[in-house]
């Protein structure tokens, strides 16, 4: 079966509205899903642990993804997709990477796993519609909340 979802794969494919990858996929490359603006919503499989840069960058309709046992982000992984409201992360992630979440302006609720030790620079810059987030003991860049102007706590 299919074990690994190659660079590029996917990405700029504009009519694909959702993904369900199988459980025999264990690794997924930059960039897979970029520029995917029709893609909805995505499932990942319990044995994915890492999700690379730019792989879910500038999904502009991605509304919801469940992480799952995700523990490593590649920095822009999200980084665009303007219709993203909600986002849970896993206990198993400790570091969100530089711009994770730039620019997703409709994102609004964000769970940080207690476990996160680090949020880096950029990583929710221009989320203009985020209201709070509980950063706990984390080290927070100091621009990770850039542009960030409806931020509460």
């Amino acid at each position: 079966g299919v074990d690994r979802i190659w660079g590029h794969q996917f990405s700029m494919h504009t009519n694909m509205t959702s993904v369900s990858i199988p459980d025999t996929v264990t690794a997924i490359d930059n960039y897979a899903f970029a520029f995917c603006d029709s893609l909805v919503s995505i499932t990942l499989p319990a044995g994915i642990t890492t999700l690379p840069t730019n792989v879910f960058a500038k999904c502009t309709s991605l509304k919801s993804i469940n992480l799952n046992k995700v523990t490593s982000l590649g920095y822009r992984a999200f980084e665009g997709c303007t219709s993203l409201v909600t986002v849970a992360l896993p206990e198993t992630l400790d570091t969100l990477p530089n711009n994770m979440f730039g620019a997703c302006i409709s994102l609004r609720d964000v769970s940080l796993s207690s476990l996160t030790k680090s949020i880096g620079y950029y990583a929710f810059s221009y989320c203009r519609n985020l209201r709070n987030i509980n950063v706990g003991n984390a080290l927070v860049d100091d621009q990770a909340f850039m542009g960030c102007e409806t931020l509460a706590s």
